[in-house]
């Protein structure tokens, strides 16, 4: 049987966030890592309905699914627990990130979707969700 994803970002994102328990949510003992958790169940969400949207939304169609995210959740609740085992305060941005976009990209081979994706990659765990940037020293009072 076959299942396709929920209409809707909203939905989509609903449907991704509750397949994962509660338990799941607490194996790793970083603080970050459910915040994490959701941000990844929202980035999941996007690349999911861009498929809406055909030849617009992919250039072509690709089959992104739960494994991806599994995948991606397990490489999140590695590198976090062993920052937290080394007592480190940082979480490795950029060797997340990379991983994540490997994870999702080895699907696609087509490079402006590549393109893409890194690009969504880099706003959904960069400056919307955890900004570093700020317009103080740009524009000062």
């Amino acid at each position: 049987m076959v299942t396709e994803p929920p209409n809707g970002l909203k939905l989509n994102l609903r449907n991704t966030y509750h397949k994962i328990s509660t338990t799941a949510l607490m194996e790793c003992p970083n603080e970050a890592f459910p915040t994490l958790v959701f941000v990844l169940a929202f980035f999941h969400a996007v690349v999911q309905e861009r498929r809406k949207y055909g030849k617009i939304g992919w250039n072509i169609s690709y089959d992104f699914n739960e494994s991806d995210f599994s995948v991606c959740m397990e490489i999140l609740k590695t590198y976090l627990q062993k920052s937290f085992d080394l007592g480190e305060g940082k979480i490795p941005w950029n060797s997340l990130k990379y991983l994540i976009g490997e994870v999702s990209n080895f699907k696609i081979f087509y490079f402006l979707s590549s393109r893409w994706l890194n690009d969504i990659i880099m706003m959904c765990f960069g400056f919307v969700f955890f900004p570093v940037f700020t317009f103080s020293h740009v524009f000062p009072r």
